[in-house]
């Protein structure tokens, strides 16, 4: 949480942002909000905005957007803010809460590519068994033709492997379909 005068001017920060951003408190209190570090500079316009609701007596809840830490790492954030008023109902300030899902994120962009790839396995053992279909019949007539003539054998012998040069495609694009042991962590 951070904490604005009318001025737009820190003037506190709890511990929680300390710790989230890497800032202390003498590092930030005094700063405009938009000098504030953890405010990328192509998002100093969320600044303003915030600023604007909240003169107007407005919230924001739930917006969300991103943030740098001291590190200079790149954090998801959900964002709220609401005026502080006085006992007259006039903005006296105003306050920003952020919210880290970060690692709610990435989940969610782990869980959609191994969606991505579940589809892509679905893809591939049917195309796999589409071809699998015509090619088992193709060697079966082969070997049948092979069995009631000699006078071709090279044709034959380079006819049937690659046909089992085919199948070795197949069953490698087969085993992108089978489910991979899953080894799930905190």
């Amino acid at each position: 949480m951070v904490i604005y005068d009318i001025h737009d001017r820190v003037v506190s920060i709890n511990d929680a942002f300390v710790s989230t951003f890497g800032f202390t408190s003498n590092e930030v209190i005094g700063l405009n909000v938009t000098e504030l570090p953890i405010i990328p500079e192509e998002r100093t316009f969320e600044a303003n905005l915030s600023r604007s609701y909240a003169i107007l007596g407005e919230k924001i809840k739930g917006y969300e957007t991103i943030r740098k830490t001291k590190d200079n790492r790149t954090l998801s954030i959900i964002l709220s803010s609401f005026p502080l008023l006085n006992e007259d109902s006039t903005p006296n300030g105003w306050a920003v809460i952020y919210k880290d899902i970060t690692d709610k994120k990435e989940a969610q962009e782990l869980l959609i590519k191994s969606e991505k790839l579940s589809i892509a396995g679905e893809l591939a053992a049917g195309i796999a068994h589409e071809i699998r279909n015509p090619i088992t019949t193709i060697k079966g007539f082969l070997q049948l033709l092979q069995a009631t003539g000699n006078e071709k054998q090279t044709y034959y012998d380079i006819m049937k492997s690659e046909i089992d040069r085919i199948e070795l495609i197949l069953s490698e694009l087969l085993m992108l379909a089978k489910p991979q042991a899953v080894h799930f962590a905190p």
